[in-house]
């Protein structure tokens, strides 16, 4: 009996669960049109907040939209140095947030 009462809790708690984390947001995969122009406006943002010489490669990986905000990871790559890594967030594609290895840079 302990272990069907267990049982029942466990499941009632996933279910409250599953139903507390419904989201109502418009996330949306960015087009291949798109990601190539979004990803020259991240280059453009990125080559704005941080200082990068002609050695560094920008390179977009993933992003999606949700709403006005544009989500992106990627790396910075260089044949001297080691990869870095950042994540941006463009609203009206402005810079909002970059994130490049833990640091976070907001332009101001």
């Amino acid at each position: 009996s302990y272990f069907l009462i267990t049982n029942k809790r466990l499941s009632y708690l996933i279910n409250k669960k599953e139903a507390n984390s419904i989201s109502t947001s418009n996330n949306s995969i960015v087009s291949s049109d798109d990601f190539k122009t979004y990803s020259k406006i991240i280059e453009s943002q990125i080559n704005i907040l941080i200082p990068l010489n002609y050695e560094h490669n920008i390179e977009t990986k993933s992003m999606h939209k949700n709403g006005s905000y544009l989500y992106a990871q990627g790396v910075i790559s260089s044949r001297k140095n080691n990869n870095l890594y950042f994540d941006i967030i463009l609203k009206d594609d402005k810079s909002y947030s970059l994130i490049v290895n833990d640091t976070e840079y907001i332009k101001r």
